[in-house]
């Protein structure tokens, strides 16, 4: 029986939305993002889909009808089970929980420890990869990029207590 692991990273600079979507597709697949507005899951699928192309993201978020994240929910079962991994699913904290999913690498922009775990849930899930990473980053805001006024204080937690503490930065 294959352990079941990830490591978790932290980027310690902001980084902007062109080089999120640089550094999300040329990370190993399939890929999990999970980003903390309905506004910045919006706006990074559409990057990825207009420079990279329809098949290599999904889109997952509450601002989506009950139809279409359940259709969208088949469509990543239906990739989760073929060999291309060369894809990315963009959502919001919707996929934290209640969901089976197993992701390569994730991608968490910073929030809470909690939220964060619950996401490194959806990494390695069942056990397939042996060099699985999940990130935790901040995005400098935008005119499209916003950040959660309640995240502030993560982010602060993050800095001072779990990542510095670990020296798990890059």
């Amino acid at each position: 029986e294959q352990i079941r692991s990830c490591n978790f990273i932290g980027k310690k600079s902001a980084i902007s939305r062109r080089e999120l979507v640089e550094w999300v597709q040329n990370s190993p697949g399939p890929r999990l993002l999970v980003l903390n507005t309905v506004q910045n899951a919006a706006v990074i699928a559409e990057e990825l889909y207009k420079i990279y192309g329809k098949e290599c993201v999904e889109h997952l978020s509450t601002a989506l009808t009950p139809e279409d994240r359940e259709n969208t929910i088949d469509r990543i079962q239906e990739v989760d089970n073929a060999e291309d991994v060369n894809w990315t699913l963009v959502a919001t904290s919707c996929v934290e929980a209640g969901v089976d999913f197993s992701f390569r690498t994730g991608f968490r922009e910073i929030s809470s420890l909690l939220s964060l775990l619950q996401v490194a849930g959806r990494i390695n899930r069942h056990g397939c990869y042996q060099d699985s990473k999940m990130w935790s980053f901040s995005l400098q805001e935008d005119s499209l990029l916003k950040e959660k006024s309640c995240c502030r204080y993560g982010e602060r937690c993050f800095d001072g207590l779990f990542f510095k503490k670990n020296g798990n930065y890059s």
